[in-house]
């Protein structure tokens, strides 16, 4: 009995120490699990905030014009303008469709630069207001607008029609005075309406009198998020939807007394390989489109810009033979208005077609760039996260040689990024993963990068402070998610490259968040067993 108290009260410091280190390596996992829920939450937030619609005001984009713009013809303006849109059917895709190439053969063939973001009712706004979606604040707006545009072309033309497939209130939130269907369909009356009722509603709409006629085919679209633009399914559509553009053809091309017809013909938008749109990327963003007969006397070197657009994004080895011109979305609004004797807003950057034509081309003139300052923030942010994890590496108690903290650095980030682009694809806003909650396939992408963390985790914990090492491991990639809000503020939070790269970035840092809390954990069982040495002290 008197040898025993002894030993006792030798051994309970050490257990009260290793209690408190157990208690603290618990607490450190659970806040680090909290803010990897409140990481998640913010994501979830951050994207909710894109789709509601914005202030708008943005200056108009700043579009050349030839020196001889003065001179050059412009756009007179016809009895009936009939205009068929092929929603989601991308440039390639549209030249191998025989209607399509038919009226393209009896006119102008252009590449358009749609702008920013490829999604259908802000790109059709800046088609019938010649504004673009900076502008006017309709970036990335999926439901009939409060007001319709009012200032559109369509609101300003008596008897202005349109018939849509199915989604009737984009043409209705363009200004249109009649559209088809008048209400919302779902299930089996959209079903009936598309079989039976949508192409006379719209042969008889091209038929018509009216000076401006709108036809928007869906079905290609649709396809293309369901399946992707490179399946079966996707290739299908698209070819129905140009056996009705045949129709449309055939049916407004019926004499009438009073002059003749000017087609346009394009999309909105195309689709990625495997579905999805909205982003900035060349073969989303430049679609095809056609007028029909070509309405102007063409400029000398009128297709230079569409060739040298097409080199530079690597499509510059076509063997069609065809000329093609290069022009904005917001071009073709001036078309479209300088057709029907209407003039667009004054705030409009839409040229005459002659002129759009004979101009410099502007790839990407039309979208948003971050402004200077917020650059010069955003990389200041990352250069003073840099200095601050090295410091946190390699400075302090215990810096030197001889404790080699250099496994510290956190290489586990860029091996996490460089793997979600290996396994999983560039994060842009048509990418669907950029938009789901949990993002679970960028999450097993960046596998090896999670790997690495919690080696790396597990490694540093028993050598410094718990604080310390959580910094210096997550330093920055928590700048990376700072800079990248810094370059796409607004509201809507909307800017090519940065808005998707912020959601991947939160992504990467909630996971990296839980993954760090489990080797908070695993470092504890370790502890609990006896088998470390105790972490140094300090921060």
């Amino acid at each position: 009995m008197g040898t025993a108290a002894p030993g006792r009260s030798s051994l309970s410091p050490r257990r009260a120490l290793l209690a408190r280190a157990l208690l603290a390596r618990a607490l450190w996992a659970l806040a680090l699990l909290a803010l990897a829920a409140g990481v998640f939450e913010l994501r979830r937030g951050f994207i909710r905030s894109f789709f509601v619609r914005g202030p708008g005001g943005a200056a108009a984009p700043a579009l050349a014009l030839p020196e001889d713009a003065d001179a050059l013809p412009t756009t007179p303006p016809v009895e009936r303008l009939r205009v068929v849109l092929l929603d989601g059917v991308d440039r390639a895709t549209a030249e191998r469709l025989p209607n399509y190439n038919a009226l393209c053969a009896r006119g102008l063939d252009l590449v358009v630069d749609v702008g920013f973001p490829t999604v259908s009712l802000p790109v059709q706004a800046a088609l019938w207001s010649g504004r673009t979606q900076q502008q006017s604040g309709i970036e990335f707006v999926g439901e009939l607008l409060a007001e319709p545009l009012a200032d559109s072309v369509p609101a300003r033309v008596p008897g202005s029609a349109a018939v849509a497939e199915y989604y009737p209130f984009i043409a209705r939130s363009s200004g249109f005075e009649a559209v088809q269907p008048a209400d919302e369909l779902d299930g089996e009356a959209r079903a009936a309406w598309q079989a039976e009722g949508f192409l006379p509603a719209a042969t008889a709409a091209m038929a018509s009198g009216a000076r401006l006629a709108f036809v928007h085919l869906l079905r290609a679209d649709t396809a293309g998020h369901k399946h992707g633009r490179l399946s079966e399914q996707f290739e299908r559509a698209a070819a129905e939807a140009d056996a009705m553009l045949g129709a449309l053809l055939v049916a407004a091309a019926k004499p009438r007394p009073g002059g003749g017809v000017r087609w346009l013909i394009l999309a909105d938008h195309g689709h990625r390989g495997g579905g999805g749109h909205g982003g900035a990327e060349p073969a989303i963003r430049l679609v095809r489109a056609c007028v029909a007969p070509t309405p102007v006397t063409l400029p000398p070197g009128w297709s230079d810009g569409a060739a040298a657009v097409l080199a530079e994004i690597g499509a510059g080895d076509d063997r069609s033979g065809r000329a093609r011109g290069f022009v904005h979305l917001v071009d073709v609004a001036r078309l479209i208005a300088d057709s029907l004797a209407v003039a667009l807003p004054e705030d409009s950057a839409g040229r005459p077609l002659a002129a759009a034509l004979a101009a410099p081309p502007g790839l990407g003139a039309t979208l948003p760039r971050p402004g200077v300052v917020a650059s010069a923030l955003a990389a200041l942010v990352m250069l003073a996260a840099l200095a601050a994890t090295l410091w946190l590496v390699f400075a302090g108690p215990g810096a030197g040689p001889e404790s080699a903290r250099w496994p510290m650095l956190p290489l586990w980030w860029p091996l996490a990024c460089v793997s979600v682009l290996l396994f999983a694809e560039l994060p842009t806003l048509s990418v669907p993963m950029v938009y789901k909650p949990w993002s679970g396939e960028l999450a097993l992408a960046a596998l090896p990068g999670w790997l690495l963390l919690a080696l790396t985790g597990f490694w540093a914990l028993a050598r410094v402070g718990a604080a310390r090492a959580t910094a210096a491991l997550l330093l920055l990639p928590m700048a990376a998610c700072l800079a990248a809000a810094l370059l796409c503020w607004g509201r809507p939070p909307l800017m090519p490259g940065a808005s998707a790269q912020l959601s991947a970035a939160l992504t990467v840092l909630a996971y990296a968040l839980v993954v760090l809390a489990s080797a908070h954990l695993a470092r504890a069982v370790r502890d609990g067993f006896g088998r470390s040495r105790p972490a140094e002290a300090g921060p």
